[in-house]
């Protein structure tokens, strides 16, 4: 992906309420923009409450509210996971295509998968 942007991570938040050791948990990863987070936190409280194996999430966005982390951090301990928060800096994206139907969220997905591949051994 020489051609794509150096993209940059603003900020990062974790929340790490397991005990799993990192080599045998599924990573799921969720490139989203801020219309979606709602629709983030219904689908992880869904895939907790809808498996029996160690995961962490990686949410990669351009902005969240204060409201979100904490839920997100609620999230964490109640389910007793880890979630990691990733705000992403646009600037170096505004040279990239998007439209209505395909946000500058779809970058974040190329990301996740470029950036977290060096760092975790399975994602979704």
């Amino acid at each position: 992906m020489d051609s794509f942007p150096e993209i940059e991570i603003a900020e990062y938040k974790v929340f790490d309420e397991s005990n799993n050791n990192d080599d045998n948990v599924l990573n799921i990863s969720y490139g989203v923009d801020e219309n979606y987070l709602d629709g983030v936190g219904v689908s992880i409280a869904s895939v907790v409450l809808n498996n029996n194996i160690p995961l962490a999430f990686h949410i990669i966005c351009d902005s969240y509210s204060p409201c979100f982390v904490k839920y997100i951090e609620r999230l964490a301990v109640q389910h007793h996971i880890k979630i990691s928060l990733y705000l992403i800096k646009v600037e170096s994206l505004e040279v990239l295509p998007q439209t209505k139907v395909w946000s500058r969220a779809m970058y974040f997905r190329l990301f996740a998968f470029d950036y977290l591949s060096k760092k975790v051994n399975t994602l979704l």
